[in-house]
Order: C-alpha cells, then structure tokens, then sequence
C-alpha cells in the first residue's frame, strides 16, 4: 500500500469560486449548521465511480475486488453502468458486497442494490424520488444490514436543488461539477463556493464531484465537503488502487 508521500497542497486561488452568498431558500430550509448534520459513520469519504468500461469486463471486475481490497471501509465504489445488463450489475455488486471489503453502491437501480445485498442506491438528478427509494426500502425491510445502515445518495447541480433533497431523506448529496471536467464538456463548474454554501447549510454530508484530483482535495476539505467523489482520477492510472490511496492519503484516510 502506499504510503503518505508529503503534503498535498491546496488549489490556487484562481482555481477556487469567489463564492456566493447563500440563497434564502437553502437558509430557511437548513436552520441548523454542520453541528447538526447527520451523518451516517458508515459513509465513505472516498467514492469512487466505476462505468461500462470496467464492470463489463472480467478483467474490470478483478480490479474492482483489488480496489475494494485497497481501500477498505474507508472507499465507496458506485457502480454506473447504464449499457450493463441487470444482470451484470448484480453479479459484480454482490461479488464486491460479499468480498467485505468497501461500502458498495447502485446507480439508479435500487432494484439491483437490495437484490444483490448493496450497502446502498445513488439516484441521479433525473432518477426516482429520494422519498420513494426510501419508502420502498423501509417497506421491504431493508433500512439496516449488519453493521450498515442503507444509504441513499442524490446528485444535485445546484445548491437550489440541496433542500430537496435532504428535506427528501437522502443520506449524503454529490455536488457537481465543481471544477470542469472531460466528461462534462458543455456543464460550467459551479465551483468551492457552491461547495461551501451547500457545505454549510445541508445537514446531511456533501462530496464534491468533477475535477477532482488528489490536489484538489484540500480546497473541497476547506470548503466544507466530506469527501470526493472520482471516476477518471483512478480508472485513467496505470494502477487504479494505487491512485485510489492517493486520494485517501489527501482525504487523511490512508
């Protein structure tokens, strides 16, 4: 395993948002602060995105086990394979569920998440409610498993768009694109300072998503997010699971 390989310093000033005051809506729908957040324990800092390209292969799903393995409890890997089919997704999801290693989420499919014995479900902006995933997840009884709680995550672009979603139960909120991104060519960064404000006032976790790279991380940290959210930062590296303790070593979890 890696180890610490000196400090990881903070993104220049030209790099980070001038910030935005936040908006009276996001105010009166969070009154109180971070010290009211509720947080799961069982939350990765460290999500890790992992597309068609990898959980389509074998190969793919031996380097998901060896990150897995790498990473630990302190790594999330979300699998979001939408040309996968279904059966795939469950087969590779609970392969990584069973191997004990990292906390294990579904993109979308909440169906594949509780049949496979996923540690969770990761809803798109356009996905199902939050309130309906977790309706149908208490009513099947799923809420808890041995040492997890089951999580419910949402993609929002906006602070606008984090009451919602909190006010709608979901666990932790991804915020994106922070700063721009390959896979998000036309989508302009909304930047730190929409990290922060929604940082500040969400009383669930934010993670910060698209751009992110082990320098980067101190800004998102500074600007209040939980962890970070990164799909090209590990799979473009010679050694995915090398690359994935990079950022555990920033986020301090190494």
């Amino acid at each position: 395993m890696l180890r610490r390989r000196g400090e990881v310093h903070p993104a220049s000033a030209s790099e980070q948002d001038n910030g935005a005051r936040p908006s009276a809506e996001l105010r009166s729908a969070a009154p109180g602060s971070r010290s009211r957040r509720r947080v799961d324990p069982s939350l990765p800092r460290l999500h890790v995105i992992a597309g068609d390209d990898v959980v389509a292969t074998e190969e793919g799903e031996r380097q998901l086990l060896e990150l897995a393995e790498a990473g630990g409890p302190a790594l999330a890997i979300q699998l979001r394979a939408r040309a996968s089919t279904a059966k795939r997704i469950h087969d590779v999801a609970r392969r990584l569920a069973e191997s004990g290693g990292a906390c294990v989420l579904v993109s979308d499919r909440l169906d594949v998440a509780l049949a496979a014995g996923a540690h969770g479900v990761h809803l798109r902006e356009d996905s199902m409610p939050v309130t309906d995933a977790r309706a149908l997840v208490h009513a099947l009884g799923r809420s808890h498993r041995p040492g997890r709680h089951f999580l419910v995550g949402r993609s929002i672009h906006s602070p606008r768009q984090a009451s919602e979603a909190w006010a709608a139960e979901a666990d932790y909120l991804v915020l994106g694109a922070v700063w721009p991104t390959k896979s998000h060519p036309g989508r302009a960064a909304v930047g730190t300072g929409a990290l922060a404000q929604v940082a500040e006032h969400a009383p669930v976790p934010a993670l910060a998503i698209g751009g992110v790279t082990p320098e980067r991380v101190a800004a998102a940290k500074s600007a209040g997010a939980w962890g970070v959210v990164v799909r090209s930062g590990v799979w473009s590296a010679k050694h995915p699971s090398e690359a994935a303790i990079r950022y555990l070593d920033a986020l301090g979890e190494a």
